[in-house]
């Protein structure tokens, strides 16, 4: 028996058909297929993971700004209230 006419492979071990080839090589083109869409959404959630923590980083940035203002002007405050108090002779 030829084994181009019959659609067999000889591998050493034992025959296969064609037809088991083609199947296997659909099975893992499928499985190539879905580790390329589970790369693709890897990458995604990484960049959304450092575009968020950029954004993070930013809302730091401006709260710490406005503790910085809260505190200095809670200190104009103060100032003026000594002064208010020392004028009128209270004591604090």
């Amino acid at each position: 028996m030829d084994p181009i006419t019959s659609g067999a492979v000889d591998i050493g071990i034992a025959n296969i058909s064609s037809d088991t080839l083609v199947s296997a090589a659909s099975e893992i083109g499928r499985v190539g297929t879905w580790l390329q869409a589970l790369g693709i959404i890897a990458i995604l959630w990484i960049i959304f993971q450092i575009v968020s923590l950029v954004l993070t980083l930013n809302k730091i940035k401006i709260l710490n700004k406005v503790m910085d203002d809260l505190r200095r002007i809670e200190l104009k405050i103060d100032r003026k209230l000594n002064m208010i108090d020392k004028k009128l002779g209270r004591r604090r």
